[in-house]
């Protein structure tokens, strides 16, 4: 079990890894904690519940086209795309259970 120590280091270092990293490699941990957050979904799912669904991926998707489709031809940044590619699947299904179209 790590200590606090540690845990507070790593979180120390995380908040300023955008600052003194490269595009590339801030890249790269976004997309390492994109998917360790789909992974975790996924044992959830599968490990403790014991449910074979690949519903939640559709949701990871849809947010992820949301977010790509705003930064690469509306000229979003990248900041309000993202939370935009999380409100995407909220109305999503917000409209699919109401029977009315997102506005």
């Amino acid at each position: 079990m790590p200590s606090a120590r540690w845990i507070g280091l790593l979180a120390v270092g995380l908040l300023l890894a955008p600052l003194v990293l490269p595009p590339f490699f801030l890249q790269l941990l976004t997309e390492i904690a994109i998917v360790g957050l789909f992974a975790t979904a996924f044992n959830l799912l599968m490990g403790f519940g014991g449910m074979v669904s690949f519903g939640h991926a559709a949701y990871f998707a849809l947010g992820a086209y949301a977010a790509a489709l705003l930064v690469k031809r509306a000229g979003v940044p990248s900041s309000p795309s993202s939370s935009s590619g999380r409100a995407s699947p909220a109305a999503t299904t917000a409209s699919s259970t109401s029977g009315r179209p997102p506005t």
